[in-house]
């Protein structure tokens, strides 16, 4: 009896070493096979679940009313291209403003206060301001594709500058915060001063005698060279100072980029012809390349659709319980120049391939179990998708597979690229814990 014991135990470990060799099929191996062979256990684990990725273009995104404002141009050797250009009404500060008896301008500045910047701050960077003759409406929706025009005839101010965003500047012999301040010419001026009285009354009627002011960047064409920057526009401390002297006195008007005010981003990525071949050969259609790589990046770039194809099949003749799944994504650059998005996005796949609603791991667990973030010490995102993974076997849910993007990407200028499912060195796989219940 206890030599039937002791092979009863030496069988089990046997089956137990045969299984968890098993578990490193090829990804077009893993479905319903791997689940039959966890049968004798009835648990199981897999890391080379099927996974197919790869990058997308992005087709717009909301730019309206944004809390910050992004302006620059940056030449990605990877990404090619970016250009982000700001719209923008102004507010009077002090609604009613009369310049008085034959007033004169003397000067004036534009600060821009800054929130941050991304890509090469080494770089020189110039600003041009020209005036809008294009009204803006508030509220309306505004895309990353839209574009207002503007008088390109009459320079407003210019600025070329090394950008310094942890900086402070001297203003009036004081230390304020990092700021840009660009100076404005006598036709802006001249402009203001030439407002109608009635015009002035109020805001509502300013911002119909002056639509506003457009910040474009002179594009960077050196491949490593150039920054996208953020701006804390709409503030108290984003606005025009216009300093001028009449037959009374010697003073001064404010004009604001309000959060009461229209305003959008405007993000060109130039369709990615100066990208890299791999990245231009995926979002051409070459989906297989994603096996390799895969790109992400803000501001309406890329985004990475992920399937997994295989999942349907593990309940066709067992019933599969899903302990755990995680998706573990490998940073393919971590000494790169560009800094690491800190998180990145999982959104499901709309039946018309548009970005859909949270996975139930998100909604329910909340984004903390979720996860999402990077995790420095081994150059790697996870997201917990134990739910979604359990509703794809059941059936439950569509296998339209999910979106992955950086997160916030309408107000930063992050890119990331990723290892693809089939790279060597740290591969996109999904971790999967399951119990086989008959």
């Amino acid at each position: 009896m206890k030599l039937l014991r002791k092979a009863s135990v030496y069988l089990l470990i046997a089956l137990t070493a045969f299984f968890f060799t098993t578990c490193t099929k090829e990804p077009d191996l893993v479905g319903l096979n791997l689940v039959s062979q966890s049968e004798l256990l009835k648990l199981g684990y897999v890391d080379t679940a099927g996974i197919v990725a790869y990058t997308v273009k992005v087709d717009s995104m909301n730019t309206e009313e944004l809390s910050y404002a992004l302006i620059g141009s940056m030449y990605d050797p990877v990404f090619g291209q970016t250009d982000a250009t700001f719209y923008s009404q102004l507010y009077l500060v002090d609604e009613g403003t009369d310049f008085g008896t034959e007033p004169v301008f003397d000067s004036a500045v534009l600060a821009l206060p800054y929130k941050g910047a991304y890509g090469d701050t080494m770089s020189n960077t110039t600003f041009r301001v020209y005036e809008l003759t294009q009204k803006l409406v508030y509220n309306d929706t505004m895309y990353s594709f839209n574009t207002a025009t503007f008088d390109e005839s009459h320079l407003l101010g210019s600025l070329t500058f090394v950008p310094r965003p942890s900086d402070s500047v001297l203003v009036a012999g004081k230390k304020v915060l990092p700021q840009i301040r660009i100076p404005l010419n006598s036709y802006f001026g001249q402009r203001m001063l030439s407002v109608p009285a009635d015009s002035m009354v109020d805001n509502d009627s300013f911002i119909n005698s002056f639509y506003g002011i457009c910040i474009v960047a002179e594009k960077q064409e050196t491949p490593g060279k150039g920054a996208i920057l953020y701006f804390t526009a709409p503030s108290s401390s984003s606005l025009i100072t216009m300093y001028y002297h009449n037959t009374e006195d010697t003073t001064s008007a404010y004009y604001l980029i309000s959060s009461y005010g229209a305003r959008f981003g405007n993000y060109d990525h130039h369709g990615y012809s100066n990208a890299s071949p791999l990245l231009q050969q995926q979002i051409a259609g070459d989906t297989s390349l994603g096996q390799q790589y895969v790109f992400l990046q803000s501001m309406a770039g890329t985004r990475v659709k992920l399937r997994f194809p295989a999942l349907p099949q593990w309940n066709d003749n067992h019933k599969v319980i899903v302990n755990d799944a995680q998706l573990i994504l490998t940073n393919a650059s971590p000494d790169d120049k560009y800094a690491i998005p800190a998180s990145l996005s999982l959104r499901l796949v709309a039946d018309n391939n548009a970005v859909g609603g949270y996975t139930d791991d998100e909604y329910t667990e909340g984004s903390s179990y979720f996860d999402g973030t990077y995790n420095k010490a081994d150059n790697t995102y996870r997201f917990r998708l134990a739910r979604y993974v359990q509703q794809v076997i059941n059936g439950d849910i569509k296998n339209n597979g999910l979106y992955l993007l950086i997160s916030g990407g309408a107000v930063n200028a992050n890119r990331l690229v990723l290892n693809g499912p089939g790279n060597p060195y740290g591969r996109m796989k999904l971790f999967i814990k399951y119990t086989v219940v008959d």
